[in-house]
Order: C-alpha cells, then structure tokens, then sequence
C-alpha cells in the first residue's frame, strides 16, 4: 500500500467509521506517513496529493499543532503549487494565510478565483470590488457576474443583484464546469433560487448527475420544500439503488408525508440493524414508530452513549424531542426544544413537536 492510500484509508476510517483497520494496520500507516512527512528524504519524494493527504491526517492526529502544520505546508509547497495550496488553505477556513499566499495582484485566472473566494469567505468586500474593477481582469465573465451579485446584495440591492445572477446563468449557459463553480457558489452566498436553478440545469449533463441532484437535495431541504426534496431523493434512489443513505432519505421524507408508513418504517428498522451507529438512520427509525403510536420503542433507538445533540440538525433534535413528549419526558424535552430554531424545521418536523 502506497503512503497517499495508506492515509487515505486511514482518514476515511476514523472519519466515517466505515472501514476495519487493524490497529497494527493503522500503526504501520502512521509511521509511513511519519516517515515521509517528517524526514528530509521523504519531503523530498512526496507528491503534491501526498503531501496535503499527509498535513491533513497531521492534522486530526496533533490538533494542537494546528498553527505549525498550516505554517509548514505554506513554507514547504506554497511556492512549488501555490494554486493547491491556497485552495487547501480556504478548505480548511485558513483564510488569512489564503490571502497572505495569493497577494492582490497575483496573476493568473484560478489564483485570483482562490484570493476572492478567500475575501468573501472574510466578508471583505470593498477589497472584492477593488479586485474586480482591475484593468488587467481577464477571469471568466461568469466568475465576475456572480462576484458581483453577491456584492451588490451585501450593500442590500436585491433586484440589482438578481441581475447579475440571472446574467452569470445565462454566461454559463451549459458549460458544466462553469455550472459546478456557480451553482456552489451560489449556494455558499445563500442565493437559493439561483443555485436551484443552477443545479437543475448542471442535472442535463449525464456525468453530472449525482452532483446536481445532491445540490437540489440540499436547497430543497433549507426551504423546507418536503414534497420536491422527497421527489429529489426519489431519483438519488434510482441512481444508487445500493446506497444506504439514499434509502434513508427516501423513507424520512415518505414517514415525515405519512406516506407508505409500514413499507417505510419496515425499511428505516433494516437500515437500523445493519447500521446501528449511525444516528441518522435512527432518527429515522424513531420517526416511524412514531407514525405507528409505538413512543416507546421510538425513545429507545437514542439509547445508547451520549449524544451532543447541540451539533446534530434541528430535525433530529425536533423527533427526538417528539419523542421524549410522547413518553411524558415534559422538563427533558422542554430543555432540548430551547435549542431548536423553529425557522430550520419544515412543517411537518415542526409538527411533530407542537403543543396539543
């Protein structure tokens, strides 16, 4: 096993939870990647992909190295592959070392895209219209339309900005990369409409499939739009007949319409037998025995080691409260419903916690 795949098992298994790997396994991987990353010889040799999958498990395995392991990167790469280096650092919200990387007048089309995604991310918007005003600006009319509606917006003129959406879609036109860019970037500025339509268009091009129909899934979802993202989920299900998740999210849309209750609830316990740690799928298994009148059993699937319930999605927190309701649990389901912002929940999640 190679160094980069060494790490990239070892990431993606404490990361997900998904993968066996030994503890002897995992020994001999962290020397691997001890031995390439710290020694002179193995610096040297490391490729660009192995040298940010070895700062990234750094990272998880010495988060009180942060500040050096951002550092050493930038020292080490930032002038061998600057562009990789900034975009790593914008990944893991280190904007300001972004900025420091990529100056103001840097040149170069996706070094200016990195600097600008960076001053946003900051809120740093008179430095955006500066950079867009440039005479020497050769980036991609699109990139700039879509610049400029998010400024425009931030100095609160909707229609203006409207504009300059509607003018970077129809730029776009049906350029998947240039759809890819905007409809993210779109959702990232919180122009809902806009990455909707984005993401449906992105959706014509067969390669981009999955990728389009997992943008609509999200605005779907924060628009509370439960029919469209259960549609949505509906054609996931088709592409990935296999994939767990999207079985899920086919019956808690299903179970949060009441629809097909016992074929959905019979699919959301499966689902909980073969993954009892994901508590995702429990969730769901407690909304439909829930729709069954079974509060017992629905309490149940949260037994088990605590739960941070302050970092999980109001709409868990909203059917666990619906559960602790059902089982006259009144002060423990009182206190969690202090943190669940109602405007989060759709309205059949914000139904199952009202007051009758």
């Amino acid at each position: 096993m190679s160094v980069a795949a060494g790490m990239a098992v070892w990431c993606f298994a404490h990361a997900y939870g998904t993968v066996n790997v030994s503890p002897m396994l995992g020994a001999g991987l962290i020397f691997l990647v001890a031995a390439s990353t710290f020694s002179q010889e193995g610096r040297k040799q490391e490729s660009r992909a192995d040298a940010l999958l070895a700062a990234d498990l750094r990272l998880r395995m010495q988060p009180e190295n942060t500040a050096v392991i951002y550092d050493d990167m930038v020292a080490t790469w930032g002038a061998k592959v600057k562009l990789e280096v900034a975009q790593w650092l914008n990944a893991h919200q280190q904007f300001d070392r972004a900025l420091s990387l990529v100056g103001p007048q840097e040149g170069g089309f996706e070094l200016l895209l990195t600097r600008l995604d960076a001053l946003a991310a900051e809120q740093r918007w008179d430095e955006i219209d500066i950079a867009l005003s440039r005479k020497d600006l050769t980036s991609d009319p699109v990139v700039v339309e879509a610049f400029r509606a998010r400024l425009i917006r931030v100095q609160h003129s909707s229609l203006d900005a409207r504009m300059h959406w509607n003018q970077a879609l129809a730029l776009a036109g049906n350029d998947s990369s240039k759809l890819r860019w905007l409809g993210a970037f779109a959702e990232q500025c919180g122009a809902d409409e806009i990455a909707l339509r984005t993401f449906q268009r992105l959706g014509r091009s067969p390669a981009d499939t999955s990728l389009a129909l997992a943008g609509q899934q999200r605005l779907a979802a924060k628009i509370h739009d439960i029919s469209a993202a259960r549609t949505i989920a509906e054609k996931t299900l088709a592409l990935h007949a296999a994939d767990p998740n999207a079985q899920n999210r086919v019956a808690y849309y299903n179970l949060l319409l009441e629809k097909d209750v016992s074929a959905n609830a019979t699919k959301a316990k499966e689902l909980v037998a073969k993954y009892p740690d994901r508590l995702e799928f429990r969730v769901t298994a407690a909304l439909a025995l829930l729709r069954q009148h079974d509060p017992g059993s629905a309490l149940a699937q949260f037994q088990g080691p605590p739960i941070e319930w302050a970092k999980t999605p109001p709409s868990w927190r909203a059917i666990y409260a619906a559960a602790l309701m059902a089982n006259d649990e009144a002060t423990r389901a009182n206190e969690l419903l202090k943190s669940i912002p109602l405007d989060r929940l759709s309205r059949e999640e914000a139904a199952l916690i009202q007051r009758r």
